[in-house]
């Protein structure tokens, strides 16, 4: 999922798939970490969110079982046939690892309430996978999607890397994390269901200008 009014037809990224602990397909990802695709080119550092039309308030908090409804509808909105179960999205709310943070409207000033974007990650010992990010549709372009991700950043001072997954035809998705100031690090083929590549993506923490 994506900030910005969702890069690809449907409006988003597409990140991450759950992926049991040990599994051959976690395996597999863990092996082509390492690896650059050839002809691959570092992209240039910016300050993250540099560029983009901000939103007027702040309306960031963490996310809550309540707001299940909401970022199930976000999913289905922005990833059609790829979204997670409600079933596997319910289950974030009891992992230790699993941090979820919405984008809630403000009634008082936009007439609507209610999360109208959320940020899935999973936390290890020293790096962040960005697992999902969708905003609504309506919503996008208004800089929902950079200030969850600065937010991200901000709180992870202790860990070095966030890595994310995006299909490779996702150019629009792509260029926005590109912008933040992530990387192209891997390419991990077939990665998706219907066959097509993903482009593994990083973005280090240490001293990154915010």
């Amino acid at each position: 999922m994506v900030p910005e009014g969702a890069y690809s037809d449907t409006h988003v990224t597409e990140i991450m798939r759950p992926v049991a602990k040990g599994s051959a397909a976690s395996t597999s990802r863990t092996a082509t970490m390492a690896s650059r695709p050839q002809g691959a080119s570092r992209a240039r550092r910016r300050s993250p969110g540099s560029s983009i039309t901000q939103v007027s308030c702040r309306s960031l908090r963490r996310g809550v079982v309540e707001d299940l409804d909401a970022i199930v509808n976000i999913e289905r909105t922005c990833f059609g046939a790829s979204a997670w179960k409600e079933e596997d999205l319910a289950a974030q709310f009891g992992h230790s690892f699993a941090r979820v943070w919405v984008w809630e409207a403000d009634e008082c000033k936009h007439g609507v309430s209610g999360a109208v974007g959320f940020m899935l990650s999973w936390q290890t010992e020293d790096q962040i996978q960005l697992m999902r990010l969708g905003v609504e549709p309506g919503w996008a372009r208004r800089g929902i999607g950079t200030e969850l991700l600065k937010h991200l950043v901000s709180r992870e001072e202790r860990r070095s890397t966030i890595t994310l997954e995006v299909r490779q035809s996702n150019e629009s998705a792509r260029a926005f994390y590109e912008k933040f100031g992530f990387d192209t690090l891997a390419l991990r083929s077939g990665y998706y269901n219907d066959g097509e590549d993903a482009i593994v993506m990083q973005y280090e923490i240490r001293g990154s200008p915010l």
